[in-house]
């Protein structure tokens, strides 16, 4: 892969930090817990289950501007992204 293009982020996305997660009869995650930063817990599922199942508590939930939901992982995120005032 180190062939591939790189390119640089610049979307603005609304997102918050995996703080746990609720679960299915069968053990499966159903949702994550996120904290947006204002201490009220919010539930988030992405729009493929497969993400969700791989969503660490200190990732984080995202929501690009089309409205298309997925999960990220800590460092990705924060390399990525600075928080706007």
């Amino acid at each position: 892969m180190s062939d591939w293009p790189r390119y640089e982020s610049h979307k603005i996305v609304q997102a918050a930090k995996i703080v746990g997660f609720n679960t299915r009869d069968n053990g499966s995650r159903a949702c994550a817990m996120v904290d947006p930063g204002d201490g009220v817990l919010m539930t988030f599922a992405p729009n493929v289950d497969e993400m969700l199942q791989r969503a660490e508590i200190g990732g984080y939930a995202v929501i690009y501007e089309d409205g298309f939901a997925s999960i990220s992982p800590a460092k990705a995120f924060e390399d990525g992204y600075v928080r706007l005032p």
